[in-house]
């Protein structure tokens, strides 16, 4: 689940506050204020749907009925009112829903992703520029939120990494987590070799986050995976304005690999070999 910003549910306090009567004030009506995100699969766990709503803390029960029905293990990403889900699994279709006054989400646009491209992780750059990774297809695209149109394609393969032992041919880094911190765009680049494990080492690519300029790939033998695709969270920047990316050992898939956080300090450009925990 994820908080919307808490200025709703400050005004409905302010609101029972103000309230100078001497009779009990009736309590305001909850605002949602929870993105809330469920994922129902069928018998064989292999399909199902997604509901995506938005709920209130004080809410005695929660139902989909009145919930945006998706496919399959969505993903939703979140800024301030803005909603955008990507269907991961079943589907290429990229939703933008807008939280409203009362709460409640209306969906104000959709928009196709090319097929087959297992549409994962979104991040704004600003109002009018954000940006979708498309994890089997080692692209990002930058796409207008407010339009939901495209504005331009990033091909990651042209990058060249092969971390695959195995077939060193394969120099699709698939793309995964993204940030937007101090200018840049960092995404974090996963080279898989089996539906759950990844090559040894870890590579997070850097683009200029207002027009989507390469920079630079760093780099890291001491984890694999950056971050858990599909959760932005598994990759942020703290109150020094350190960038932490989680390395997920390929979920324990792969003997040897270490699971853990690697850091950039604040003003540095690549990942200090010690700062890893």
């Amino acid at each position: 689940m994820t908080r919307f910003l808490p200025a709703a549910l400050a005004a409905v306090l302010v609101l029972s506050a103000c309230d100078s009567g001497t009779d009990e004030p009736e309590p305001e009506p909850a605002v949602p204020d929870v993105l809330l995100v469920t994922t129902v699969p069928d018998q064989t766990g292999q399909s199902g749907s997604s509901f995506v709503q938005t709920i209130s803390l004080d809410q005695e029960t929660v139902t989909n009925a009145n919930a945006f029905e998706q496919t399959f293990f969505v993903y939703a990403h979140q800024r301030g009112d803005e909603v955008i889900t990507t269907q991961h699994i079943a589907g290429d279709e990229m939703t933008r829903y807008v939280r409203g006054a009362d709460g409640a989400l209306t969906e104000t646009g959709r928009l196709t992703l090319p097929a087959g491209g297992g549409g994962a992780n979104v991040v704004w750059a600003s109002d009018a520029r954000a940006y979708v990774s498309l994890l089997f297809a080692g692209q990002i695209i930058a796409v207008n939120p407010q339009t939901m149109t495209e504005i331009e394609t990033l091909d990651l393969t042209t990058l060249g990494i092969a971390r695959n032992p195995a077939n060193p041919d394969d120099t699709n880094p698939e793309p995964g987590v993204m940030l937007v911190s101090g200018g840049k765009l960092y995404v974090g680049l996963q080279q898989f070799v089996a539906p759950f494990a990844s090559a040894n080492g870890i590579d997070v690519a850097v683009f200029d986050a207002a027009t989507g300029a390469f920079e630079r790939v760093i780099s890291s033998d001491n984890s694999a995976a950056p971050g858990r695709y599909g959760f932005n969270q598994t990759m942020f920047v703290d109150e020094n304005g350190d960038l932490y990316v989680y390395g997920i050992a390929s979920f324990g898939f792969v003997p040897g690999q270490r699971p853990g956080f690697l850091r950039v300090r604040s003003g540095e450009t690549e990942f200090a070999p010690t700062n890893f925990h």
